[in-house]
């Protein structure tokens, strides 16, 4: 009797959509779910074109962004502080940063870019806020709790039976770049090759 191996991505973030690349390379055959009507997860921007989830990586660090920037031929370039977009982090948690509204909070970024980059900052073209830790697709009742610091992340697996039958991916489970673009694709590197070990 022949067993069939049925293998699920869920999420088409941007884990999810590597891990999906790597599989469709080695010709394993998958069907990948997701919630939303759009793919990228955090990878996300306005119609205007800025971007309201990563926007950077640095090439040396991270090479396997590097790898896949080159592989489909995407441009990217340098960023600069005269004339480039510029990213405010408003500190503290989630569920802190749920007390302010959204104009509080844009007004608090611009002031930590003033202070950071000068008097010109002060008056941007436009300002976006986006609170990824309210977003019940991508984030949990924890997250909304968090110190506001960058955590640390370790690799994550299921109990038995299901470890072996469930490979988590994501940012956050990513030990050596989490919460990066570049913990993203390891992670998702991980679990495929978990996965092509396991059908093997």
């Amino acid at each position: 009797m022949q067993h069939t191996t049925t293998i699920a991505i869920l999420g088409g973030g941007l884990s999810g959509l590597y891990a999906a690349h790597l599989l469709q390379l080695q010709g394993i055959p998958f069907t990948l779910f997701e919630a939303r009507t759009r793919l990228g997860g955090r990878i996300h921007s306005t119609p205007q074109g800025f971007d309201l989830g990563p926007a950077w990586f640095w090439p040396e660090a991270n090479p396997r962004i590097s790898q896949l920037v080159n592989e489909f031929g995407l441009s990217w370039f340098e960023q600069h502080s005269a004339g480039a977009a510029l990213f405010g982090f408003v500190g503290g948690s989630t569920a802190a940063r749920n007390r302010l509204d959204n104009e509080q909070l844009k007004a608090l970024a611009v002031e930590q870019l003033s202070q950071l980059f000068g008097p010109a900052a002060a008056n941007p073209l436009a300002v976006h806020h986006q609170e990824w830790g309210n977003d019940a697709l991508l984030s949990t009742a924890d997250d909304l709790q968090g110190t506001g610091q960058h955590p640390h992340y370790a690799r994550r697996t299921l109990p038995q039976p299901w470890a072996e039958l469930v490979q988590l991916a994501g940012t956050e489970n990513s030990p050596e770049a989490g919460g990066y673009l570049e913990g993203a694709l390891e992670s998702a590197q991980w679990a495929v090759q978990h996965i092509q070990r396991a059908i093997h």
